[in-house]
């Protein structure tokens, strides 16, 4: 896991998740599977026939299919507004 991300907060999970998936890092890449945390500045890969759905802090879901990236640049959810 990247430097950076290690003590940030989780902004979601992964909460389905058929293929691979992958969050790819300067450094290598971490391997996805259902409960994984997703941090902000990742970078999500889908593989060919692979999909993934994503549970944000506000409940709100992504869903991501095969042969795709996904960036997560910025998330500002603040549960107390």
């Amino acid at each position: 896991m990247d430097e950076n991300i290690t003590s940030a907060k989780s902004v979601g999970e992964v909460v389905s998740i058929q293929g691979q998936a992958h969050v790819v890092y300067e450094t290598g890449t971490r391997e996805l599977s259902k409960g994984s945390e997703l941090f902000q500045g990742e970078k999500i890969v889908t593989q060919e026939g692979g999909q993934l759905e994503i549970k944000f802090q506000d409940n709100t879901v992504l869903s991501q299919g095969g042969n795709s990236e996904v960036v997560i640049d910025a998330y500002l959810y603040d549960p107390e507004d």
